[in-house]
């Protein structure tokens, strides 16, 4: 819902058509904006704690069999097939967020 009590129905992959449209003022243009974000946002925590109850699992498996909590060549692998087609900018971003994903999920392990 917007700021006027307009309800607001879109898809998210007309949205950039729709928010720049001669309709909406600025301030709405960034509530829909935010919303989408707040989407994103909402998938992104479901997505994580999903990683994080599976990182629980990974560890008691490494735990019972003696594997040290650390491997980095799967982190490499993670990284290269994620950064895969990237931008040199979207590729440092996301290997920002691994990085600090992976330093969560081995502090998770120990």
């Amino acid at each position: 819902m917007l700021n006027d009590g307009r309800e607001l129905e879109y898809n998210a992959d007309s949205l950039q058509t729709d928010v720049n449209s001669q309709e909406f003022t600025a301030e709405q243009q960034l509530d829909i904006l935010r919303q989408e974000i707040d989407q994103v946002d909402n998938q992104i925590r479901g997505l994580f704690l999903q990683r994080m109850k599976t990182v629980q699992q990974v560890a008691e498996v490494k735990r019972d069999a003696g594997i040290p909590v650390l491997h980095s060549g799967r982190e490499e692998e993670v990284l290269k097939r994620l950064t895969s087609g990237l931008t040199v900018q979207q590729e440092q971003e996301v290997k920002a967020l691994y990085q600090k994903l992976f330093e969560i999920s081995r502090k998770r392990q120990s």
